[in-house]
């Protein structure tokens, strides 16, 4: 079970480097005033993560060997790799969320003048709601051209009877007419087309707060919209950077005391082995050592 929770950790340990290391690099890119630039600050983010991830257990293992020079150089290098990191995720996290409040507002403002101009659109169409399809009014037009006074009058050009001019007069209206529902049918697309931008406004949130997550945040806590604000971008770069500095170190940790394998156990025994019949081998070829009273009554070592 440790080691798939140690692999589990390893696994989210990578995962956090990468974030850090995309986070960094994107912020850090961003900085330079030429691509050239942007490509060295770049690669030093990287190595500073690099550097970030692995310097706790190269400390771990400097203690362990009593090498406290080592440790203390180390452990000086990684809290400023560690602070270059928080900072630069915390500029990013703050050019995220930055970015995002302004993307949201100019969405608000599009949807409320989109909202206002399907209003005016509304009215427009209630004016000639009454006029008939445009199919309708042009078949009508078309028919009306087959009657004779159509002819006589000279497509209405001469309308000097009774007739011709009544006739042209209802021609003159068809004309109209077919304007109208020209125009309405513009309108109707229009209004089609500023809903369907309505909808896509409102589900990408334009109708909510500019920060949602802050607002509720802000709500149950009572503090500040802005202050919160803050806070989650803090929050983003301490856990981030945190994870990818500490993630390596702590995903060892279920390591700690698990018994060896069957191979390293053999080794050990045999090694064991090795050294004890060196010992008796040792012993056995040393004479003992005694004290001795010579014939005089001295006591020598033999």
């Amino acid at each position: 079970m440790r080691r798939v929770v140690a692999f589990v950790l390893m696994l989210a340990a990578f995962v956090a480097i990468a974030v850090s290391m995309a986070m960094n690099y994107s912020f850090w890119t961003a900085q330079g005033v030429d691509a050239a630039t942007s490509r060295v600050l770049g690669a030093v983010s990287i190595m500073i993560d690099v550097f970030k991830a692995l310097l706790p257990l190269a400390i771990a293992w400097a203690w362990i060997e009593r090498f406290r020079l080592g440790a203390g150089i180390a452990t000086l290098l990684f809290m400023g790799c560690l602070a270059f990191s928080f900072m630069s995720a915390l500029g990013f996290a703050a050019w995220t969320r930055g970015e995002m409040g302004e993307s949201h507002a100019a969405q608000t403002l599009r949807y409320a003048a989109a909202k206002t101009d399907l209003e005016n659109v509304n009215r427009q169409l209630a004016t000639v709601v009454a006029v008939r399809a445009t199919p309708v009014v042009l078949a009508s037009v078309e028919r009306a051209k087959q009657d004779k006074r159509w002819q006589t009058s000279e497509q209405c050009r001469d309308a000097t009877t009774g007739a011709s001019r009544t006739f042209c007069a209802a021609y003159g209206d068809l004309q109209i007419e077919v304007a109208s529902a020209v125009e309405r049918d513009k309108t109707e697309r229009l209004r089609a087309k500023l809903q369907s931008e309505i909808d896509a406004l409102i589900k990408v949130g334009a109708r909510l707060s500019g920060d949602v997550q802050a607002g509720i945040l802000s709500n149950f806590s009572g503090m500040r919209q802005t202050r919160v604000q803050k806070g989650l971008t803090l929050l983003v770069a301490l856990v981030v950077e945190g994870a990818a500095g500490f993630g390596l170190f702590l995903a060892s940790l279920p390591l700690r005391g698990v018994k060896p394998s069957l191979d390293v156990t053999v080794e050990r025994d045999r090694s064991r082995d090795v050294l004890a019949k060196r010992l008796a081998s040792a012993k056995s070829s040393t004479r003992p050592t005694r004290l001795v009273r010579t014939s005089d009554g001295q006591l020598m070592i033999e």
